[in-house]
């Protein structure tokens, strides 16, 4: 018996600019993704979606309107802290270095996408965080 295979057109190959995009947009995501996976201060992983950049600014009025001001607050791994001003303070400044780390990642990307002139330059650019 002879099998006959059937096979659809052959993908073809973006174009430059289609590669360009859709490598965008997976820089994008990707530091999305790393911007909202939190970050660590003492060992404790902080959330940093926006959700919880919120709570953080809704916590450091509270806290300009009363400097004393204490609360138990529950880390993202489950680890409850005693949040005062000088850990929200630590919190603040970790958390201000992750998000910027995740921009000037995303930045140096779209760098390299800009500066790629063919299909293969692009694909090789990583779209992973930190990769």
């Amino acid at each position: 018996m002879t099998r006959i295979l059937c096979t659809g057109p052959a993908a073809q190959e973006p174009t430059l600019e289609e590669a360009k995009a859709a490598k965008l947009a997976e820089i994008q995501n990707e530091k999305s993704r790393a911007r909202d996976a939190g970050f660590f201060v003492g060992g404790v992983l902080f959330d940093s979606d926006s959700a919880a950049r919120v709570a953080y600014l809704e916590l450091a009025m509270r806290l300009q309107a009363e400097p004393t001001f204490s609360t138990a607050w529950k880390a993202s791994d489950g680890v409850w802290v005693t949040m005062d001003a000088a850990l929200f303070a630590q919190v603040y400044a970790s958390g201000e270095a992750h998000i910027a780390s995740c921009f000037a990642w995303q930045a140096a990307r779209e760098v390299e996408v800009a500066a790629a002139q063919t299909v293969a330059d692009v694909q090789a650019v990583s779209a992973v965080y930190g990769g």
